[in-house]
């Protein structure tokens, strides 16, 4: 899997990409809540910066119910070859 980031102010696009599928989320990192629709399942989350971690909190929604995440996620650059 291949995983992509751009940052534009407080809004993060994500792509997750496989040999079978690519997901693009989009999410911001101020506290405001953004929706995501992922055919069958919705995905809610909030994310704000607690120094140089991102925290946050996401609710994943479908036909069998609700699952909420906590997340903590630190970020490094990339090594360069």
């Amino acid at each position: 899997m291949e995983a992509v980031i751009t940052v534009d102010g407080p809004r993060m696009t994500m792509v997750q990409t496989t040999d079978q599928t690519s997901v693009t989320l989009n999410v911001r990192d101020d506290g405001q809540e953004t929706t995501n629709d992922l055919g069958n399942l919705v995905l809610k989350s909030k994310m704000s910066w607690e120094g140089a971690v991102l925290v946050g909190e996401s609710i994943y929604t479908g036909p069998g119910g609700a699952i909420t995440f906590h997340d903590r996620t630190s970020f490094s650059p990339m090594a360069s070859s």
